[in-house]
């Protein structure tokens, strides 16, 4: 019997969130290392409760996301602009079947030409993921057709990536920059200097 942990801090090498039909734990976690963890909490409240750790919460991301970016549908989150921590679902955030991508360490993906309409999706480490609904790589094209104004037809995904999260990236800096100014103020310090974000 594996450690089944109550729940998970989502990091830097999380590489995805599985939803697990056990009935002592709700996910299962992959790490950068080939590591699996079991944890009790759905992957959903995992979310939920790293977009609160990173400043926000769930819905207020979802919001951000489409008023910046239009896309209604298998919206990413950001989790932790700072540490480049972003994620997205494989179908509706509320279905059972519901996994969630860290795309910065997606190194290309591919659609299977079989009647499961799946996603094989090639971490950097090598390792493989398969999701059993096509509409992954319709959100891909969706956020390069709308913030590069094209379809991703290779296998990189990196630039759309960039494009997709940089105006979230610019936000979340101005914000922290603002609210240090106010600490500033309220502490009687000296406020910082506006930081320098390129474009």
């Amino acid at each position: 019997m594996p450690t089944i942990f109550p729940t998970y801090e989502i990091n830097e090498q999380t590489l995805a969130l599985k939803p697990a039909f056990h009935h002592e734990y709700s996910t299962i976690a992959l790490e950068g290392d080939q590591k699996k963890l079991y944890i009790r909490k759905t992957p959903l409240q995992l979310i939920q409760q790293a977009a609160l750790k990173g400043g926000s919460d769930y819905n207020g991301r979802r919001k951000s996301i489409i008023y910046l970016t239009g896309i209604k549908k298998k919206i990413p989150i950001p989790l932790y602009p700072h540490k480049n921590i972003y994620t997205f679902p494989t179908h509706s955030p509320n279905h059972k079947d519901c996994h969630w991508i860290f795309f910065q360490h997606v190194e290309s993906f591919q659609k299977l030409l079989d009647p499961t309409n799946s996603i094989k999706f090639l971490f950097k480490n090598g390792l493989f993921f398969r999701s059993f609904n096509d509409s992954s790589c319709i959100l891909l094209k969706t956020i390069a057709s709308h913030n590069a104004s094209s379809v991703i037809c290779g296998s990189s995904l990196k630039s759309a990536i960039v494009r997709a999260s940089r105006r979230i990236l610019i936000c979340t800096r101005l914000l922290h920059f603002f609210f240090n100014v106010i600490c500033c103020k309220a502490l009687g310090g000296q406020a910082p200097e506006l930081p320098v974000i390129s474009q």
